[in-house]
């Protein structure tokens, strides 16, 4: 028998060879590094004070470890985030810079924020006069001079993402902004054509260190869908496309490096840039989020619920792609196994980011001293005193803070001082004295919970800690009680 090679056989197969190339490529990003790997990589970051072990002797994974003595009540570290968010529920409460975190305008202008969000005039008539006062700036709050932030600097392409500083808007512009940017959204008859030169003008005249890459531009309007499907079901699939939109853009940058645009690069060439951009991801612990995540206790049917994280994950980076045509040369990232691991990643992994309100330090400057400033301020400290209740929060993923393990008995904690880390650091403090060798460990929870409410929280994580205190207060709770 004479086989005859056809065109139809020859597509198929390449089909066929395109496939298998595509779940290999997908295999390799959703791998974890060797040992090596992970040791050559974090000494990079961590200095001659730390080392993380790709493993720790009780099989948590992998781990932060003294390398030398250190002293108790210090500063080990400062760390700022590979990518961080405000929580989509603390935005109405809160102004804060977009990329940074941090407050933004005076205590004026975030009262006024609070109330333009939260409170409605016709609750009550007074304050729609606050609000007009603080709004032309008849109303200022006496003795807040320390606690006064920079104006707030809003995005070019008038999307409504708020910056402290030019610095912070060309930064976020430049990493990551130009490919999520929605652009101007007050006006149904614009379209994304019109919405893309208002950016390139605005980009042109003059706003120093926006250089936009013209293959990286993106459909605005599908853009807008994938925010609005995000705000509506999971905001972590906004801080899953900032790291997606850094990743791009990195890539970008290294085929330039090497002399190659985008638009003329090869499919290996672009699989090369893209394995150089996802290093930092690959050193990170993640799992597939609908198999990682734990089923909450009121789910009766475990299987459904999997599936709806499924379809929400799916259809959350199908809404992404769609947004960004460069997608095209890097399918692999845009697979939904691969997105639902960053997820996963970050659900594993992030730390929350909790700042209070200048609000509130103006409410307790004023306890301590200023007593007639506090009364005379009659409806308005009612007003301060409820929006003060609304800190920023937030959640980052910190590449060396988030290996390290839990514990009920931490000897380190990881936070963000007020007024003292800036740049969205966190810092990791020692609570006591750690010997070289020791492994540094922070609370996940609350420790000063009971016994099951540390299990049922800690459920999230995907392991039961076995500390010595959890261990002492399994083993009571068992023992007869006389």
């Amino acid at each position: 028998m004479v086989l005859i090679d056809s065109p139809l056989r020859k597509r198929e197969d390449v089909m066929e060879s395109g496939a298998a190339c595509l779940g290999s490529r997908v295999d390799v990003l959703l791998s974890s590094a060797t040992p090596e790997e992970t040791q050559e990589h974090y000494q990079k970051l961590c200095g001659d004070s730390f080392e993380v072990r790709h493993s720790t002797p009780d099989e948590k994974g992998k781990g932060l470890f003294a390398t030398r003595d250190l002293p108790g009540d210090s500063v080990l570290l400062h760390e700022s985030p590979l990518v961080a968010i405000q929580e989509v529920d603390s935005r109405t409460g809160a102004v804060v810079c977009s990329h940074c975190l941090e407050h933004v305008g005076g205590l004026e202008y975030q009262l006024s924020w609070w109330l333009m969000n939260m409170k409605s005039e016709e609750e009550d008539e007074e304050l729609g006069v606050v609000q007009r006062a603080l709004m032309e700036g008849f109303l200022h709050f006496p003795f807040a001079e320390h606690l006064q932030k920079s104006p707030p600097v809003m995005c070019s392409n008038v999307c409504g993402d708020i910056y402290c500083s030019e610095k912070c808007r060309a930064d976020a512009w430049g990493e990551y902004h130009q490919l999520l940017c929605v652009g101007p959204t007050n006006s149904e008859e614009e379209t994304s054509e019109i919405r893309f030169e208002h950016a390139q003008n605005m980009i042109r005249n003059g706003n120093r260190g926006m250089a936009s890459i013209p293959e990286l531009c993106i459909d605005q309007p599908a853009m807008q869908e994938f925010e609005k499907f995000s705000l509506q079901t999971n905001g972590i699939f906004l801080l899953a496309a900032r790291l997606y939109a850094k990743v791009l853009m990195k890539s970008v940058k290294i085929l330039e490096q090497n002399e190659v645009h985008l638009s003329a690069a090869s499919e290996q060439e672009c699989w090369e840039a893209l394995l150089e951009a996802w290093v930092p991801v690959k050193h990170a612990w993640k799992v597939i989020w609908w198999e990682g995540v734990a089923i909450p206790e009121d789910v009766t049917d475990g299987e459904e619920f999997r599936n709806d994280l499924r379809n929400l994950s799916t259809h959350a980076v199908q809404l992404l792609q769609s947004a960004i045509p460069a997608s095209e040369q890097f399918p692999a990232l845009f697979h939904p196994k691969v997105f639902a691991s960053v997820i996963g990643m970050f659900e594993q992994n992030n730390l929350t980011i909790d700042v209070p309100s200048p609000l509130e330090l103006y409410l307790d400057d004023l306890d301590e001293g200023e007593h007639k400033t506090l009364h005379s301020l009659g409806i308005v400290k009612d007003l301060l005193s409820e929006a003060a209740e609304f800190p920023l929060e937030g959640t980052g993923y910190f590449p060396i803070t988030c290996c390290i393990n839990h514990s009920c008995v931490p000897n380190a904690m990881a936070i963000r001082r007020t007024g003292e880390d800036k740049d969205r650091n966190v810092s990791l403090i020692s609570l006591r004295n750690i010997s070289k060798g020791e492994e540094i460990c922070i609370a996940y929870v609350d420790i000063d919970l009971e016994l099951h409410e540390r299990e049922t929280l800690l459920r999230d994580y995907g392991f039961s800690c076995r500390c010595d205190k959890c261990t002492k207060e399994r083993k009571a709770a068992v023992l007869p009680k006389w």
